[in-house]
């Protein structure tokens, strides 16, 4: 799977990224603080696709 974020500043592609599939879990994504920094992601809000 491929995230592709979109901030202010520079967009970030995460390529090769893994998904838990299941009846009982939510859609979420977590990004380690270095990667965050890298795109310049800050506290974004909830967005539905």
């Amino acid at each position: 799977m491929m995230v592709r974020i979109v901030s202010e500043s520079r967009p970030v592609i995460f390529e090769k990224c893994s998904a838990r599939v299941g009846k009982n879990l939510v859609l979420e994504l977590h990004i380690d603080t270095d990667e965050a920094n890298a795109g310049d992601i800050g506290q974004m809000q909830k967005r539905k696709s």
